[in-house]
């Protein structure tokens, strides 16, 4: 609550201004035209400067009443021929005719994540995709991730079709923001991959990603870029129609996934409301071959425990006027779904997990009798999060101050993980983000410019006998100042952020590894890795290498047994985390005497739970420039420093990780990770041939990542995973273009190739692990104005450039094959989409997935989906 008293002045300040009355003015028609001289229908016209929308009628013509004198920005968006904003001059009691052609050779997309005001994609410094509701349609998947998994420069975490977060130019993770609208999605899929974003796609209007760091307006986390999922929940314009809408429909053959949603927009006077609900149902997909080559288990033909079960409902309300709008929204999330992949083996009759959870979906065809044999049980989550949303604007006549914008979001998130239908561990996260922005016109040498605050507080907590992360808080608070000077034909971006974050947790444990002798197979007293690492020691820090005397590797152990985690050199924190001694209160082997712990996790020898705090400060700054914007080719660059704070499972971690097969060991002595970043972009904007060509490199310093000490040969034991930085360096590119081969009304061909590459590497050498491999993507589309044709082929490269102790993967080619056909009744649009995918059952496994070696992407499958907007 604390956050809306200290926003409450500026909440009323909008509402109260919101109620001024719009004043009698003139009106504003116009027509929307193709190439031909066709009628446009159905295209969304904004008139942004009033808060007013509406879409062209069958002859492509629109209007807007009582429009105030003086002049307006107009948006025009279709999906299929991009959008455009005109500037228009309105006279007193005049009637005001606009006129629009379109060319499907000028396709121009919007973006409103890049700047303060709405751009086109073309007039930033950085590479920046969308995808609109139509986009979303053909793709046709369930997660956010691998709806985004095609797209130049990002593949995803893929855990299945439940779970799957993006990743930007080989980084994921917490450096890739994943938003709603602006807001953070307040999950909690960055602790764990097995951990579903608590995001719909469905009902999305539009999805776009700025590849590269984000920092500046999104967060000093945002390293990667980020992920902002643009929805109606809060109205931001008064729709002409009083009743609007769409209804969702489809279903796919190898996964049996029956999906449904129906959006509703409306308005009553000054209220503007949506209502959205999406429901997802699916059974285990799918596979080729069985997903691991070497398992002596019969193959079924699909991915054991991959069955997914998702509800969304959203209800929102706005006040809108000719100078702003301020809107409510609630949403409540529900998801049930299997971890594939892993399975938790279980003797006798004794959970010690509490409660049995109702979830017969998921293991109706598994006897868990409980008798006195070994049996295998399926891990799922049981998620809910409930989230509320406020928004608003206020736009001042002034030429200094243009208009303060809100955005803020509040949710309750819950997730259990359950073994065989009992509850294992509950992971909670209670989370708030507030921004506050003002935008300025004029402001010395800059065209447009903005200042902001931005804070955000999470209250984390797993309980069970798998909560690897304490029960943590983490609260960053930052300011912001963005400014752009704009030109006829170049412009210039620059901008800074500051801000100060704060981990705690009132109960950093320190104890050893996971039980080697009787669970996992290791008959030594230690990890003896002479011959892999080539390091003398251990992993404590006797120098100021983050916990490398050499290499990564330790000769005895990964005990502390002299300055691990308690550097006074590197860090001065003889007091800051309770050490006595220099070991954090390990004697020998995290603890163990002889052989890495007993039957539980070493906890005989652990150190009692002990208050542990960081701070830090972290700094962005970035400058761009963009030359040529209204000429066919244009070039961009971009030049970005960035720090972020590590985050709370960096810092702390510390237990087994059963769903990723890992027991996970946190640095509490991690500091900011750094990163110098350049971006190039050469842009062809017009003609038959058009497209991106993006060139990037980014130098971390002390960049932060998990390192895998040993491989291991038993299915069943656990991968020791450990957190330290290192000085790295990422480098790549990615290739768009799109080829009109065919131009001659109605019928149009089209060739698209995508091309993307990434190279990770530490400094000193070595690869990084999970990088994503190279890939190649090729399209021909055949389109008329009632139906297309499009068949693609997607060919991933082997990835053998490798961390040590990983595993490569093989390069495979998906074959896909995708039909659509559109039919307008009056205002009534109608779409069918029939898509197959992987057409040729190709074995294909995703390199950047943690289970990769366990999991498959699904095989040959057939789908069919319906649209309806009315």
């Amino acid at each position: 609550m604390s956050l809306f008293h200290r926003n409450g002045a500026l909440l009323l300040c909008l509402y109260l201004c919101a109620a001024l009355p719009a004043w009698a003015g003139g009106t504003l028609t116009g027509k929307i035209q193709d190439q031909e001289g066709h009628a446009v229908v159905k295209a969304d016209v904004l008139l942004l400067s009033l808060n007013r929308a509406t879409r062209t009628n069958p002859e492509g013509t629109f209007s807007f009443q009582n429009v105030p004198a003086g002049e307006h920005r107009l948006q025009i968006s279709h999906n299929n021929f991009g959008h455009r904003i005109k500037t228009i001059t309105i006279s007193d009691n005049e009637t005001t005719e606009v006129s629009v052609s379109f060319d499907l050779t000028i396709h121009e997309a919007m973006t409103i994540s890049a700047s303060p005001i709405r751009k086109s994609i073309t007039d930033v410094a950085q590479a920046v995709g969308v995808l609109n509701e139509d986009d979303i349609l053909r793709v046709g998947q369930p997660t956010l991730g691998e709806t985004l998994a095609n797209e130049p420069g990002i593949s995803s975490t893929f855990f299945g079709q439940a779970a799957s977060r993006p990743i930007i130019r080989g980084l994921g993770g917490d450096r890739i923001r994943v938003l709603e609208g602006g807001i953070g999605s307040g999950d909690v899929s960055t602790v764990s991959p097995d951990h579903a974003l608590s995001v719909d796609t469905t009902t999305a209007e539009r999805i776009e990603i700025l590849r590269g760091p984000a920092s500046l307006r999104y967060g000093g986390n945002a390293i990667g870029g980020i992920v902002n999922i643009i929805d109606n929940r809060i109205p931001e314009f008064i729709p002409t129609d009083p009743f609007a809408g769409s209804i969702d429909l489809s279903y796919d053959q190898a996964s049996e996934k029956q999906n449904g949603a129906v959006s509703l927009n409306g308005a009553s006077g000054r209220l503007a409301y949506h209502m959205d609900y999406a429901y997802t149902d699916t059974d285990d997909y799918e596979i080729p071959e069985a997903a691991e080559a070497d398992s002596d288990e019969p193959f079924n033909g699909v991915l054991e425990n991959s069955a997914l079960e998702t509800t969304k409902a959203n209800i929102g309300v706005s006040y809108v006027t000719d100078r702003g709008f301020f809107g409510v929204a609630l949403t409540d999330y529900q998801s049930d779904y299997g971890v594939p992949g892993h399975h938790h083996h279980h003797e006798g009759d004794d959970h010690g997990h509490g409660d049995d959870h109702d979830h017969d979906k998921f293991n109706e065809d598994d006897d868990h009798g409980h008798g006195d044999e070994e049996e295998e049980e399926l891990v799922t989550i049981d998620l809910d999060q409930t989230r509320y949303d406020l928004r608003g604007e206020l736009r001042f006549d002034h030429d200094f101050l243009k208009s303060i914008n809100l955005r803020a979001g509040f949710s309750d998130y819950e997730h259990v993980e359950l073994e065989g239908g009992a509850v294992g561990t509950t992971f909670n996260n209670e989370f708030q983000e507030v921004r506050v922005e003002g935008v300025f016109a004029n402001v010395g040498p800059f065209t447009n410019a903005s200042v902001g605050l931005h804070h955000k507080n999470r209250d984390f907590s797993a309980v069970g006998e798998e909560a690897f992360v304490p029960e943590n808080k983490t609260e960053n608070f930052s300011g912001f100042v963005y400014g752009e000077i704009e030109r006829n034909n170049w412009s210039l971006v620059m901008g800074s952020r500051f801000g100060r974050q704060t981990n705690d947790t009132p109960s950093y444990r320190i104890r050893g590894t996971h039980d080697h002798d009787d669970d996992h197979g290791h008959d030594d007293d230690d990890h003896d890795h002479d011959d892999d690492h080539g390091d003398d020691d251990d992993h404590g820090d006797d120098d100021d290498d983050h916990g490398d005397d050499d290499d990564h590797g330790d000769d005895d152990d990964h005990g502390d047994d002299d300055d691990d985690h308690g550097d006074d050199d590197d860090h001065g924190d003889d007091d800051d985390h309770g050490d006595d001694d220099d070991d954090h209160g390990d004697d020998d082997d995290h603890g163990d005497d002889d052989d890495h712990g007993d039957d539980d996790h070493g906890d005989d020898d652990e150190t009692p739970p002990m208050p542990l705090d960081r701070s830090f400060n972290a700094l962005s700054a970035s400058v761009g420039v963009v030359y040529g914007k209204n000429d066919p080719l244009s070039f961009a660059a971009n030049a970005t420093f960035t720090e972020r704070a590590p985050t709370a499972e960096e810092l702390f971690s510390n237990g087994p990780h059963l769903a990723t097969n890992s027991f996970e060991f946190g640095n509490p002595e991690l500091n900011e990770e750094s990163s110098f970043g350049i971006d190039v972009l050469f842009r062809k904007n017009k003609g038959i041939v058009t497209g991106e060509l993006s060139l990037f490199t980014n130098r971390f310093s002390d960049y932060i990542y998990q390192y895998q000490l040993e491989a291991v040969e038993d299915e069943d034991e656990l991968v020791e995973l450990f957190y330290q930085q290192e000085d790295a360096d990422f480098w790549g590119g990615e290739l768009h273009l799109d080829i009109d081969l065919l131009h001659s009304d109605p019928h149009h061909v089209h060739f698209e190739v995508t091309y993307d590459y990434v190279r990770g590497e530490l400094s000193d050498g070595g690869n990084l692990p999970r990088i994503t491999p190279s890939r190649l993507n090729l399209a021909l589309e055949y389109s008329t104005p009632r139906y297309w044709i499009k068949g693609e082929t997607r060919y991933t490269e082997e990835q053998d450039r490798i961390a040590e102790n990983e595993t490569p993967t093989e390069d495979y080619t998906l074959l896909n094959l995708t039909a659509g056909y559109r039919l307008l009744m009056g205002r009534t649009k109608h779409q069918f989409v029939l898509r197959g995918t992987n057409l040729g059952d190709e074995t294909a496994r995703v390199h950047t997935s943690l289970i990769k070696d366990r999991v498959l992407l699904q095989g040959r499958s057939v789908s069919l989906s319906y649209k309806m907007q009315f």
